[in-house]
């Protein structure tokens, strides 16, 4: 009888432990295969625009002769051809770093790097 019950225990472990082990095995694949997801995904690197491309950018707009333009003029009247990604990620870095703002209508260059204009601003009343 303790034979019998012995051996039905013993049969019962070896099943519960292929089972964790197939179990196991199942999600460590997993949490690799979401790891390697996770790796792949953050290796890739936004494209970064050229200096050359953003100079060219900036001259055009500081020397365009309208106020206000548009994206889709602003790709027309460049020197050269440009993706649209990269002049979008262009005009936000130019954005950021107040030289121009991007409102409703269109884009506008704002930047003024005179003495005289940074000593009126100073001079000036807060509102």
């Amino acid at each position: 009888m303790i034979k019998a019950f012995t051996v039905i225990l013993v049969s019962i472990l070896l099943v519960i432990i292929r089972n964790y082990t197939y179990f196991f095995k199942q999600n460590i694949y997993k949490l690799v295969s979401i790891s390697y997801k996770l790796v792949t995904k953050m290796k890739k690197v936004e494209h970064s625009p050229k200096l050359s491309t953003i100079l060219m950018v900036e001259k055009t707009l500081k020397d365009m002769d309208e106020s206000v333009i548009t994206i889709a003029k602003l790709k027309k009247i460049l020197p050269k051809q440009i993706n649209h990604n990269t002049l979008k990620s262009i005009l936000d870095y130019l954005d950021k770093s107040n030289k121009i703002y991007i409102g409703v209508s269109g884009i506008t260059w704002i930047y003024n790097p005179s003495k005289k204009f940074k000593e009126e601003i100073k001079k000036g009343m807060k509102l």
